[in-house]
């Protein structure tokens, strides 16, 4: 199954990419095809290829606020509306259960139905859920 991890990275050398890719691998170890998309860089990547979407953001605020870039790249990533998918936050100190929050409602907004989510410190955590996560 073709699966994506689509990030939302405040910097270019983010710990949120290096989770992502340990979440990916997790995954690949499942069996499935996995594409890391950075969404910063790649803002014209459509997603209806894919049956499975994870989406990964960073806090931006103490008080739970997520990349502005994420509603507009969602709306216009293509056909989402009912693709299962999971979301994922790196855990900062203040403000990940509210960005966690904030992410999955505009995930749900766009119609993507959201089967867990997890707020990851190290990228072993990310592998191992991500070998566990269930995709089909």
């Amino acid at each position: 199954m073709k699966v994506a991890v689509v990030i939302f990275p405040v910097k270019p050398d983010s710990v949120l990419v290096k989770l992502a890719k340990a979440l990916a691998a997790g995954i690949e170890g499942q069996g499935h095809q996995v594409d890391v998309i950075d969404a910063t860089r790649e803002p014209e990547k459509k997603l209806i290829i894919y049956k499975y979407i994870a989406i990964g953001c960073e806090p931006v605020s103490i008080f739970g606020k997520i990349s502005e870039r994420l509603a507009p790249y969602l709306a216009a990533s293509g056909a989402i509306g009912g693709k299962r998918s999971f979301a994922f936050i790196n855990q900062t100190f203040f403000g990940a259960q509210k960005a966690l929050l904030n992410l999955m409602r505009s995930m749900e907004n766009e119609g993507m139905f959201v089967k867990s989510s997890y707020m990851f410190k190290k990228e072993l955590i990310a592998q191992e859920v991500g070998r566990r996560l269930h995709i089909e």
